[in-house]
């Protein structure tokens, strides 16, 4: 071993929707770019991490070509950021890498459906969503050395990976990664 990195994760929070509700192909889209320019710019095999993403979503560059052109530039934007980062880091050996896993109990679900689809509606319809949604969700974590990552089973907005972000360093983290779309779905 001669310590060339032989693979990258990388935690960076995108919906894949560059190409559009029209585009029925089976496709990667914008977070396949980022690993195949990742790929072949460092040498290592891409592994992406979605963030917090449940309210991010892509700007898609105005440039001439199809919605897969378009998904390639902006993985490739985003995929020479990541390198240029990595390439400015610095190694050091492994000491600790712990897992964990909690059970977390969810709150139950109270949805008004009329509301929802006529605006300003006052009706109430309730459905048994309790036995459509889930009671409990798994939270994984994985600590290596100074860092610590946590999985959410859905897709969780920016605003609540940023305050996961700010709790792990405040229990002495020195950079923590929301992981999101882990283990199940249980929405925004």
């Amino acid at each position: 071993v001669d310590g060339t990195p032989i693979a990258m994760a990388f935690n960076f929070p995108i919906h894949g929707t560059v190409q559009g509700i029209r585009n029925l192909h089976i496709s990667g889209d914008v977070t396949s770019a980022i690993e195949r320019n990742i790929e072949r710019t460092t040498g290592a095999i891409g592994i992406f991490l979605n963030g917090a993403e449940g309210d991010v979503s892509p700007l898609k560059p105005n440039s001439p070509g199809d919605e897969w052109s378009k998904a390639v530039i902006l993985g490739d934007q985003i995929g020479t950021a990541i390198s240029t980062a990595w390439k400015k880091m610095q190694t050091r050996p492994l000491t600790e890498l712990r897992h964990f896993y909690t059970t977390v109990q969810l709150p139950t679900v109270d949805i008004n459906l009329v509301a929802c689809i006529i605006e300003g509606s006052t009706g109430h319809i309730f459905l048994p969503f309790e036995k459509l949604m889930p009671s409990a969700a798994g939270i994984h974590g994985a600590l290596i050395d100074d860092i610590a990552f946590v999985t959410i089973p859905g897709e969780p907005i920016a605003e609540l990976g940023l305050t996961i972000k700010e709790f792990g360093k405040n229990l002495g983290f020195k950079k923590v990664g929301v992981v999101s779309l882990t283990d199940n779905h249980l929405g925004y």
